[in-house]
């Protein structure tokens, strides 16, 4: 799997390699994790014990938000706010990194807010 930073991307053998990235930080740690393809992808920012991740199915495609799971409001307008609860867990977030490398897909652990 890839793993893009700001400094350049790293490949990794096994999922569990990237899971050891992932754990509570004092400064933001944002990475972006595929397979052999750029898309789609797990855009993910750790900041202290919490993560926001969005998935993107391809470049031009669409895009959505992780909210844990029982916590999605659905908009009461036309404007699109953010959720207020779109931040998971770090735990949550393994479970969705381990989800993503075995189908590619959103992972099922957590609800998606369509952006």
């Amino acid at each position: 799997m890839r793993v893009s930073f700001e400094d350049g991307d790293k490949f990794y053998d096994s999922v569990e390699e990237i899971i050891e990235l992932v754990k509570p930080q004092d400064e933001a740690l944002e990475m972006r994790i595929t397979g052999d393809d750029r898309f789609p992808c797990l855009a993910v920012c750790i900041n202290r014990d919490v993560a926001s991740v969005s998935y993107l199915e391809s470049e031009f495609g669409m895009m959505y938000v992780a909210c844990p799971k029982g916590t999605l409001e659905e908009p009461s307008d036309d404007e699109w706010l953010s959720d207020i609860n779109a931040v998971i867990s770090i735990e949550d977030l393994k479970i969705s990194i381990r989800e993503f490398a075995d189908t590619n897909a959103k992972p099922a652990n957590v609800d998606w807010q369509e952006l």
